[in-house]
């Protein structure tokens, strides 16, 4: 598909062709195409258009990349928090709303990140604003004449591009310094302030008649851009005035034009001379920059610029909900596996301290009825051996005041009965969640009347769950039972 580079104006249409070698860029084609500027009629200018995509290989075949000049469009200088660039498409479109003068929608727009600090915590971004309208309106005639549109692009970052090309340092290195690049064109005039291989700030004045105006027009034009931007005259120490543009206008402007913005070095180029070939007489050599800047950008390193048809855009967001739902599930089928082994492992652990309990039930029934002295004593004891009081109702008892295992979990049980008065006690080990979670499960057995056994907590997760973070081991002395409202502390 053959490409076209088409500058967009009010009252004319640039098309060219044609490329780049080196610094140079020569054009098989460049057509000025006149427009009635205050008039929507496009049938003419539709006409000529077709006739060009006709010769560069009919209509369906042309692809064509346009460029805005400087005055069509509305930059702004707009302060965000120090963000990662991924961040800024979303939080620009919030700040937008609220500086643009007109709505959002009826816009279009793209930005250039400025270069940040390293202990800055704001940066900056150039928002440029185009009225939807004008872009529909050249998508519409370029389709009438059956050319595509490919990009949408802004003269100030092409012309940055043409003099990146051309090897000036400011545009061509991050650490090559600062400069204002003056273009001058027949119609208007562009002040384009470069620092750190990109374009800061870019201004549109007023445009240069003749050759004996040339000072006075920019001086004029550098005195409203220094209240524009005036932030950047303490961020950047600009060195270089350079002028863009015909020989006769170049060649007019005083040697100290650059003295207000502290500029102490003036620069003259004229495209024509060494830069750019094959250009008609009756087009002005500063008006083909943007041109060839475009031209020359296929394969080199192009400078940050805008597209104001592919905009950038934040990363889009990979949805994740699927993986989250089958994870749920995993955890869901990982937690009643764990339950249910959980519970066969607790069983198993009841039944062997039941065994167990049941051995030192058979020791301790020896022993008291091998020595009268402890009769009294074997007396309280019989009431839990001769399973006058059964030790399973009191663990349901137990279990029946703990919380439920979704706080804690008992392992563990040793069941035993003090030698001392005949009461019987229970010691297990216990996780829990929290410590809170102990605490209250004391409580809870102080005020039921259970005697506690001074314990302390330790950071240990459960074998069963890691969640449960804290363990204890803890004696709990079981309330007499002829003697129910008594406690053991």
């Amino acid at each position: 598909m053959s490409d076209l580079t088409i500058e967009w104006d009010r009252d004319r249409v640039l098309v060219a062709a044609g490329e780049a070698s080196g610094t140079k860029t020569h054009f098989r084609l460049l057509e000025n195409i006149p427009r009635n500027a205050g008039s929507d009629d496009v049938f003419e200018l539709v006409s000529r258009l077709r006739e060009i995509a006709g010769a560069f290989g009919g209509a369906g075949n042309v692809a064509a990349r346009v460029i805005l000049p400087r005055q069509l469009v509305t930059i702004h200088r707009i302060q965000l928090p120090n963000i990662a660039e991924a961040e800024i498409p979303d939080l620009l479109a919030l700040q937008a709303s609220m500086k643009l003068t007109v709505p959002v929608e009826s816009v279009r727009m793209d930005f250039t990140p400025l270069p940040v600090a390293a202990d800055a915590v704001s940066r900056d971004v150039l928002l440029t604003t185009v009225p939807r309208a004008l872009v529909e309106q050249v998508r519409s005639s370029l389709a009438d004449a059956g050319i595509s549109l490919q990009s949408m692009r802004v003269g100030s970052y092409c012309s940055a591009q043409f003099l990146q090309n051309a090897g000036i340092p400011e545009l061509s290195s991050a650490t090559g310094g600062a400069a204002v690049i003056a273009v001058l064109r027949g119609d208007f005039s562009e002040l384009i302030f470069a620092a750190q291989g990109g374009v800061v700030y870019s201004h549109s004045g007023a445009g240069v008649a003749d050759g004996a105006a040339v000072t006075r027009v920019l001086r004029a034009e550098l005195s409203r851009a220094r209240l524009a931007a005036a932030d950047l005259l303490t961020s950047f120490q600009f060195q270089r005035l350079i002028l863009v543009g015909a020989r006769e206008f170049i060649d007019a402007a005083a040697e100290d034009l650059g003295s207000r913005l502290g500029v102490t070095q003036l620069v003259r180029i004229d495209p024509t001379d060494e830069f750019v070939s094959a250009v008609p007489a009756e087009i002005s050599a500063g008006a083909v920059i943007a041109l060839a800047g475009e031209l020359g950008s296929a394969g080199r390193g192009r400078v940050a610029g805008v597209d104001l048809l592919n905009p950038r855009r934040a990363p889009e967001k990979r949805d994740l909900r699927r993986v989250k739902i089958l994870s749920a599930v995993l955890a869901v089928v990982v937690m009643i596996a764990g339950g249910y082994f959980w519970r066969e492992s607790k069983v198993s652990s009841l039944t062997n301290q039941k065994r167990l309990v049941d051995v030192e039930n058979a020791e301790t029934r020896a022993t008291l009825e091998a020595g009268e002295v402890s009769l009294k004593h074997w007396e309280k004891i019989r009431r839990w051996t001769d399973r006058d009081i059964e030790w399973l109702d009191e663990l349901s008892r137990l279990q029946s005041l703990m919380p439920g295992t979704e706080r804690l979990l008992v392992d563990n049980f040793v069941l035993n009965v003090l030698s001392r008065d005949g009461a019987g006690s229970v010691r297990f080990e216990a996780w829990a969640k929290s410590e809170s979670d102990i605490n209250e499960l004391a409580r809870i057995l102080r005020d039921s009347g259970y005697g506690i056994r001074p314990y302390t907590t330790e950071q240990k997760s459960a074998p069963a769950d890691r969640e449960y973070g804290v363990s204890v081991k803890m004696e709990v002395v079981l309330p007499d039972p002829q003697n129910p409202d008594a406690s053991v502390s």
